[in-house]
């Protein structure tokens, strides 16, 4: 114990503090089974993106920055956010009360770094409660099932939304070939569509590939769940989309985006008020009626906004 001490007293000395000691020994792979994470691991332009979006969705909400992880899968997002936002240090952050490795790693991290943790109950069915103003952050596949199917990732998508009271926010990472693309499996679609149909998805970004550095050549889409426009008649209810795929997430793109998705969230007249970089204002019903991608003529010049009257 005593030569344990000194070489972690020596560790830390060398990265000058102790959560960057510890995430220097997380980082190699001689020194922890980081197997699953690895495979799941997003590249930095992916973790900015996800951590900028998630303080953006949590400032819009009153009291201080609540996330929610209950996969356990985004530490590397939860551990940015307070480095890329000075007002997000009062961030607290809650997690699934499980025994998986990853999810005792992801606490960890979190004491280390010295973020407030609380734990909720995950049930056999998946289903938790999580109450107050929160922003869900997740991605998929998770690390302890990263070769979760197409129905798996929507399944459990569709457990946070069932959670999700109507102050709450999600954002949500996954393969393109799960959240945007066409040819989808038919129980998979089943899934999506019900998603789509709720109205809380209200932003669905086809990024650029090589966001997963162990699967560079796979394309990923980013979801933002609300509250589905309780005053907009069902027909009537939009989507925003987005087509970055050949696009690269620089700090400006990336900004610009984020500022594009929070605009998604307002209603009918915010978004009139928004200049849109990147998006493109669809109605709900034209996505679920095509069988083309759901991000299919996004970059078109002209951009189609939902008819006036409809909020």
């Amino acid at each position: 114990r005593a030569s344990l001490a000194r070489y972690v007293d020596e560790l830390v000395e060398a990265a000058y503090t102790e959560s960057a000691a510890f995430e220097r020994l997380i980082a190699d792979p001689f020194k922890t089974d980081r197997h699953n994470l690895r495979d799941t691991a997003l590249s930095n332009a992916a973790v900015v993106l996800m951590s900028k979006t998630a303080t953006a969705l949590a400032s819009s909400q009153p009291g201080d920055p609540v996330m929610v992880d209950v996969t356990g899968g985004v530490g590397d997002v939860l551990i940015a956010i307070p480095q890329e936002d000075n007002t997000a240090q009062d961030l607290t952050v809650i997690t699934a009360r499980h025994d998986r490795a990853t999810s005792r790693l992801a606490r960890r991290r979190l004491a280390v770094h010295r973020i407030p943790n609380r734990t909720v109950d995950i049930q056999n069915d998946g289903a938790f409660t999580v109450t107050g103003n929160a922003v869900h952050v997740a991605q998929f596949p998770a690390t302890h099932d990263a070769v979760m199917s197409a129905v798996g990732m929507l399944s459990a998508i569709d457990q946070i939304v069932l959670q999700m009271d109507p102050a709450q926010l999600a954002v949500v990472m996954a393969p393109s070939a799960v959240l945007s693309d066409a040819n989808l499996e038919r129980d998979a679609d089943r899934v999506r569509s019900a998603l789509l149909r709720s109205g809380r998805v209200r932003a669905i970004v086809h990024l650029p590939a090589g966001l997963r550095p162990r699967n560079p050549q796979q394309a990923q889409t980013i979801w933002v769940l609300g509250d589905a426009h309780a005053r907009v008649e069902l027909a009537e209810r939009w989507t925003m989309v987005a087509d970055l795929s050949t696009i690269r997430l620089d700090e400006v793109v990336i900004d610009d985006l984020v500022s594009d998705l929070v605009a998604a969230l307002g209603d009918l007249a915010t978004v009139r008020a928004h200049a849109f970089r990147f998006a493109r204002l669809v109605l709900t019903r034209t996505l679920l009626a095509s069988r083309d991608s759901l991000v299919a003529g996004a970059r078109e010049a002209v951009r189609k906004s939902p008819r006036r009257g409809a909020a």
